[in-house]
């Protein structure tokens, strides 16, 4: 390959030492955002947490609904299942009958700017998953001046640095809860993290990259 293009310095590292890319072929470009999040306007934050995931195991929905509950943190989930009849969604969706009062769930929401208006008045966003790439969501979060809480996973430090906070991927609802509770109480006065880029700006990284190479051939 001329170019490789890793969304974080994570996927960068594993491009080199794991498959032998040579470095100067390897040029990090993250994912954008749309300019609906950041242009969104501040507003007074409420005290809900936010979470924008599928609701499936590796997005540890259903976990992070637990945690709340123990912690007595209010949480509204946003997102929908692969299928309305998988088993772990039917346990999402019995949990949050049951606990109404701290975990709001009303399926999911496509509208961007309602979307981002959310974001804006969420206490901060939490995705607790056990895989990802590089979070669209958190990113959105983020351009949103959302405080984040994010699972402990190389991905997430690479890119968000101290600008997050982090809770280990763990099977313990008491340790999720701790931490989950830590960061609901000090949200308000946890750093924001960085603005992301606009996708035209991702374009013209893209364009810069593919001019070089051409150049270079």
């Amino acid at each position: 390959a001329h170019a490789c293009i890793p969304l974080t310095p994570w996927e960068a590292h594993l491009m080199h030492y794991r498959f032998g890319a040579p470095q100067e072929r390897i040029y990090v470009v993250s994912n954008g955002v749309e300019e609906v999040f950041l242009d969104s306007l501040k507003v007074v934050r409420g005290e809900w947490l936010v979470c924008t995931a599928i609701i499936t195991g590796r997005k540890r929905v259903l976990e992070l609904a637990a945690a709340a509950i123990r912690a007595q943190t209010p949480v509204w989930i946003i997102g929908k299942p692969y299928s309305e009849t998988d088993p772990y969604a039917r346990k999402f969706y019995d949990l949050a009958r049951q606990h109404p009062q701290l975990i709001r769930y009303e399926g999911a929401i496509s509208d961007r700017t309602r979307l981002a208006g959310i974001y804006r008045a969420a206490r901060g966003f939490v995705l607790l998953s056990t895989m990802e790439s590089l979070s669209l969501s958190a990113l959105e979060a983020g351009a949103c001046e959302c405080p984040l809480l994010l699972t402990d996973l190389p991905w997430a430090r690479t890119t968000f640095l101290q600008a997050a906070s982090y809770c280990p991927l763990t099977r313990s609802v008491a340790v999720t809860a701790q931490v989950l509770r830590k960061f609901y109480d000090a949200a308000p006065s946890l750093p924001l993290p960085p603005k992301p880029a606009a996708w035209n700006e991702i374009g013209r990284q893209l364009k810069t990259i593919y001019e070089r190479v051409l150049n270079a051939r």
